[in-house]
């Protein structure tokens, strides 16, 4: 029964028990909870909170933050949030900024000159002005048109032309060229080309020989029909081989036994050991034979 009257009273705290951080700091140590345990909790950092129970709320983000975190913190203690709110609310509110007034005499006209009077006389000034200019404007163009209608127009005779009839004149047959029938083609002689020369015959190109092995050494052929990657390695582990080779080739490997192949695409790889051929489907598994000559 005592555990459930302490938890009554802590779930409603009264405003003038102390702070609202106060408040939670006394229910978050009741419960035997540290601050970093209540981060975790709530996900706000341990500073925060610190900040919230001391009350330095200008640390926090703003007031909705800080009404946020203080509505979670209070619900985790078991807590009545809402008087919390009420105390933060009143600390808050902040007194409004007095604003000082500046006294400014203003001079109003008074009853005896009313300032429409002031409007009438000004329009009647600028209407006259519109009438003068008015006058001055049309003088000036009319005195333009009567010195352009009175310029005298320069009037020029037109001259009668006489048209003389075009005399023939007799031809001449000085100028006049006689045209002889042309003389008959002679045919066209094409002197014999220079003789090509000989061209020289290109050298046959000898492939060299493979070396022949010694009587320690082995050797191993292999003929690409598609492209292969080959990786073979000798008896004391030196690597002979580690290369893609492009189909239509073939490669000649001599060493000391015994080797180890992987040899990739090989369904599609012929194998000669010491000029005998060697089967590789026996040791074929997805394409690719690992194998170890003797």
């Amino acid at each position: 029964m005592s555990e459930v009257v302490m938890t009554e009273a802590s779930a409603s705290p009264e405003a003038g028990s102390g702070t609202p951080g106060s408040i939670l700091a006394a229910a978050r140590n009741e419960r035997g909870m540290t601050i970093d345990q209540l981060a975790l909790a709530l996900r706000y950092s341990a500073k925060q909170l610190a900040a919230l129970e001391a009350g330095n709320y200008a640390a926090l983000p703003g007031a909705t933050v800080v009404r946020g975190m203080m509505r979670a913190y209070a619900k985790h203690v078991g807590v009545d949030p809402e008087p919390l709110l009420a105390q933060l609310r009143a600390s808050l509110v902040s007194p409004p900024p007095t604003v000082k007034m500046n006294e400014m005499s203003v001079p109003f006209p008074g009853r005896s000159t009313p300032i429409y009077r002031y409007y009438i006389f000004g329009s009647l000034i600028l209407v006259l002005l519109a009438i003068l200019m008015l006058n001055q404007w049309s003088d000036s163009i009319q005195s333009f048109v009567q010195g352009f209608s009175s310029a005298p127009v320069a009037t020029q005779e037109a001259r009668p032309v006489t048209l003389m009839p075009a005399t023939p004149q007799p031809l001449s047959t000085d100028n006049i060229a006689v045209v002889e029938p042309p003389a008959p083609a002679e045919p066209v002689v094409t002197p014999p080309g220079p003789t090509p020369p000989a061209v020289a015959a290109k050298p046959a190109i000898v492939k060299p020989e493979p070396p022949v092995p010694s009587a320690s050494q082995k050797r191993i052929v292999l003929k690409f029909e598609v492209d292969s990657w080959v990786q073979i390695r000798s008896a004391n582990d030196e690597t002979l081989m580690n290369m893609l080779n492009p189909a239509g080739t073939e490669r000649v490997v001599t060493g000391r036994p015994p080797f180890n192949l992987v040899i990739g695409a090989a369904t599609g790889v012929r194998v000669q050991y010491n000029n005998a051929p060697y089967d590789l489907t026996p040791h074929i598994r997805d394409d690719v034979a690992r194998i170890t000559l003797n």
